[in-house]
């Protein structure tokens, strides 16, 4: 095993909320600032490297992760990519989502030489295979951790009930308020709250 991939192994596994702590080297990850910088997480990972190419065959992705290897077989470097055609809060939550694969699928398989690249399509259907689903969950936690939205909601309600009359702000509101502050879709925050218990489906 290299270097690199012993220091990837120490990623293994690891939850959304650890990824945040080491990546801002906090504790409490209640104190980061919004919105949660992808760069910072990214940068903070050994041997990733963000791909910025891009090829016509691509236009139908949204992004991918590729493991790249020596001529030995051991690992080279590990490639991920976001299709810069698509708007910048989806660009931010398609690094987040191979940043999910690559905790959750890469990294537990860097012995298996042979692996396979890890391309997502734009229109991902309904009926994705649960890495899908599970990078997709990793992405929202990491975007769009618990603790911050709780504090982020407190302190929307505070300040709307102050310069409103005692009056709620409503969904609609909250969620856009609340996706601008984070960076984030609508509809990704929208989801967010509903999987929170903050928003009734």
């Amino acid at each position: 095993m290299t270097q690199q991939s012993e220091q990837l192994s120490r990623y293994n596994g690891i939850t959304p909320e650890l990824l945040l702590s080491m990546a801002y080297n906090v504790i409490d990850i209640s104190t980061i600032s919004l919105p949660i910088s992808m760069n910072l997480i990214l940068d903070s990972i050994p041997g990733i490297e963000v791909e910025t190419g891009f090829s016509w065959d691509d236009i139908v992705n949204s992004g991918y992760i590729k493991v790249i290897r020596n001529n030995d077989f051991t690992l080279k470097k590990i490639l991920i990519w976001s299709n810069p055609s698509e708007a910048e809060v989806r660009r931010r939550f398609t690094f987040a989502h191979e940043v999910g694969h690559l905790i959750n699928d890469v990294i537990p398989n860097l012995s298996n030489d042979s692996q396979e690249e890890i391309i997502d399509k734009l229109n991902r259907d309904s009926n994705q295979d649960y890495r899908e689903v599970r990078a997709n969950a990793f992405a929202a936690q990491l975007l769009m951790p618990a603790v911050l939205i709780k504090r982020e909601v407190d302190n929307l309600i505070q300040k709307y009930q102050q310069s409103h009359q005692g009056n709620m702000p409503t969904i609609d509101y909250a969620i856009t308020y609340l996706s601008g502050i984070f960076d984030v879709s609508y509809d990704a925050m929208k989801y967010r709250l509903i999987n929170l218990g903050y928003v009734s489906k």
